[in-house]
């Protein structure tokens, strides 16, 4: 009975010896991950470029801890002070009236100040139809032209194409793309 114990005890230490390993090897949580890896319903960080309106060509996706905001930086592509709202990557976005607009240093921008071709990103929830209401625009003039991110939930996969959608936005996969855990 005693030798049974010790056995049993050594075969426990040595499975959560072997647990330790894998954890910190990065098997679990914070490692790399593959397209088998996405599922609907997800929250994702993606960094890319913009290839065409409402496609973003995906460098690298991030499979992110749930979040209740969908988040998009790309250039302000169409300005419409009457409804205070914008076009960036393709997506209709409308600044609720208690939105917080700033540069990066936090200095407020006025709505009406803000100008086509700028780099900005935007915090919000997406809508039933497609749009972004915002209640966080932040602009910045420093980023590559084509430079993209979004972070949403993954509404659709289609792995024939090698396409996402998140944010209402088609994510195209290349052999290139990085996908990992948060």
């Amino acid at each position: 009975m005693h030798h049974r114990t010790f056995s049993s005890v050594a075969v426990i230490s040595f499975a959560a010896i072997l647990t330790l390993c894998f954890v910190s090897s990065g098997f679990s949580g914070g490692g790399r991950a593959s397209v088998d890896d996405l599922q609907i319903g997800q929250m994702v960080a993606i960094e890319g470029k913009s290839s065409a309106a409402r496609t973003i060509q995906a460098s690298e996706i991030e499979i992110q801890e749930a979040s209740h905001e969908d988040k998009l930086k790309g250039r302000i592509q169409n300005i419409d002070s009457g409804t205070n709202s914008l076009v960036v990557l393709g997506t209709k976005v409308f600044a609720a009236p208690d939105a917080h607009i700033a540069d990066r240093g936090g200095g407020a921008i006025p709505f009406p100040s803000l100008q086509k071709g700028w780099m900005v990103k935007v915090k919000g929830r997406l809508q039933e139809d497609g749009a972004l209401q915002v209640s966080e625009i932040k602009v910045s003039r420093e980023e590559a032209p084509d430079e993209a991110e979004v972070e949403g939930r993954v509404q659709s996969i289609d792995k024939a194409r090698s396409t996402l959608t998140v944010a209402g936005l088609t994510i195209r996969l290349t052999p290139a793309t990085h996908i990992k855990f948060d």
